[in-house]
């Protein structure tokens, strides 16, 4: 129950490599011009934990001393600790400052952080570029859950493999197959779900192994001064040209993704910390507080968000300064402290006093999330901010996802037998019906509602995320038009934001179309 000195030298030039990456995230999340590809900051961090998680699991196994518990409580006190003060300082002044409908996601989005699964409560519920994914908090931890899964996994997997048959290319394979499978695997899945590739390990693990296997190849061969210099210019080349040509609307991870992955591992090969992109103060303290100003960057970058300030160019220097000065404070008064005092304690004593922290804070933000607390803000601030929940009660009834040839329920809104209005749309068709029905009642009319969620009424129109069925309930509306009384007006609402905005777009159409008539109905051209 001892701790053992770590088997692992530091590495100026992976301490370098972790500023750049934190550095290219921040850019890219603050929104500062001709930083679009910042977001790949984050695959080079997994390259460099990858690398690094190899490095300590096999010098233990091949040392004899490898111990799990050990490994797991490691990681625990590097990544707990800061982790822990950021959702408790996000609960603290959440609760004088965010309204109910607001406040209790937050608790959810804590529980998971805390418990690192956000990851997968992200998956169900906003893609990465969405414009809603500004209002998550604690968004950014997700990758903190994928790399606690790898954590988890990965010395199993090595352990297992070195009982079995204690070679080095028996794990070189494994990580090969692990590295194709992984990588075939999220290629696939990111046609049809685009989220779940982007946030869960299955389809990013291989870029963890990616920096595991540059450990053996390391291990294994020898390079000459001039090869490790040809390996720094050329993963150099690669991240720049990563950072040129990548943007958003590119599929991530796919072929693109290899970039910043194959040049982050090129230079952790190369190991030539005296380049001086590599070695200057600047790098090594910025490298140094990287986890904490990953950690604290984003809070400020939804709290932009929020006071509708996130495109004001001074307000987001103010913010950026910020997060250093927090990165800064963290480290040297949470991350430095508790590394040093949990280093003098036995190994029990940790995971005490680990899990009852988890615990405690977990068990407030799981309240938060499934208790109401009166009283907290102004009464005014709390009815306008629930205006939120206020969702059409007929919504189950009466709104669908697209059900192809099946239609719609058709559900009539009012009393009365004459029909004034066809509302046609997605869900946001279902939050105005309501209003168009009051007004129709005006007439001495109804309103009937043909809505299908998440599919635009747009003609030939297919969905990545209904799987063709939009285009075929968009059919049956037009097949059910032709018996309706043709003085009825139809009424189109949809929202436009997941169409224009995302990771890619949602819709698609299989040919090319143009306006043919006055009309608005198109043909194939």
């Amino acid at each position: 129950m001892n701790h053992l000195p770590s088997l692992i030298k530091f590495r100026e030039d992976i301490n370098a490599l972790r500023a750049w990456a934190v550095l290219a995230v921040l850019l890219f999340h603050f929104g500062v011009p001709y930083s679009s590809a910042g977001f790949f900051g984050v695959d080079i961090f997994f390259v460099i934990s990858g690398y690094l998680m190899a490095a300590i699991v096999f010098k233990g196994l091949d040392g004899g001393n490898f111990s799990l518990s050990r490994f797991y409580l490691a990681r625990a006190r590097r990544i707990i600790p800061v982790l822990l003060v950021v959702v408790f300082v996000l609960l603290a002044l959440g609760w004088f400052f965010l309204p109910t409908p607001f406040y209790k996601p937050l608790g959810e989005e804590a529980v998971h952080a805390l418990f690192f699964s956000s990851n997968i409560l992200y998956a169900d519920q906003a893609g990465y570029f969405d414009a809603a994914a500004h209002q998550k908090w604690l968004l950014h931890t997700w990758s903190l859950a994928v790399e606690a899964h790898f954590y988890i996994l990965f010395p199993i997997i090595l352990w297992t493999i070195w009982r079995i048959r204690s070679s080095e290319m028996a794990i070189i394979f494994a990580l090969m197959l692990i590295i194709a499978l992984s990588f075939l695997w999220g290629f696939w899945r990111y046609q049809d779900y685009a989220s779940s590739a982007f946030y869960l390990l299955p389809s990013r693990g291989w870029e963890l192994a990616v920096g595991s296997l540059t450990f053996f190849i390391e291990r294994r061969v020898k390079l000459n001064a001039q090869v490790r210099k040809t390996f720094l210019a050329v993963g150099l080349t690669l991240l720049g040209s990563g950072f040129a040509l990548i943007d958003e609307s590119k599929p991530w991870p796919s072929f693109w993704t290899w970039l910043p992955v194959l040049g982050t591992a090129l230079i952790i090969l190369a190991n030539l910390p005296n380049f001086y992109l590599l070695k200057n103060n600047i790098a090594q303290w910025l490298g140094a507080r990287s986890y904490s100003l990953y950690l604290w960057h984003w809070p400020l970058v939804v709290l932009l968000f929020f006071i509708e300030k996130q495109d004001i160019w001074y307000y987001i220097v103010i913010a950026f300064v910020i997060s250093l000065m927090l990165a800064h404070l963290s480290y040297q008064w949470i991350e430095v402290p508790t590394r040093s005092f949990m280093s003098k304690r036995t190994l029990k004593t940790e995971v005490y006093v680990l899990a009852a922290l988890v615990f405690i804070l977990g068990i407030g933000a799981a309240s938060i999330n499934n208790f109401a607390f009166n009283n907290r803000l102004p009464e005014k601030v709390e009815i306008a901010a629930n205006e939120a929940l206020n969702i059409n009660p007929r919504r189950e009834e009466c709104h669908t996802p697209a059900r192809g040839s099946q239609g719609s329920p058709g559900c009539i809104y009012g009393s009365h037998k004459k029909v004034g209005a066809i509302l046609i749309g997605d869900s946001h068709a279902v939050s105005t019906v309501n209003t168009l029905q009051i007004a129709m009642n005006e007439e001495g009319r109804s309103v009937k509602l043909w809505s299908f969620s998440a599919c635009p009424t747009l003609i030939e129109v297919n969905s990545y995320f209904r799987k063709g069925l939009c285009k075929q309930s968009t059919n049956w509306v037009l097949d059910q038009l032709q018996n309706e009384d043709p003085t009825i007006p139809a009424v189109i609402v949809n929202s436009s934001d997941y169409v224009q905005w995302g990771q890619k777009p949602q819709i698609y159409f299989d040919n090319e179309y143009t306006s043919t008539s006055d009309s608005g109905f198109i043909s194939r051209s």
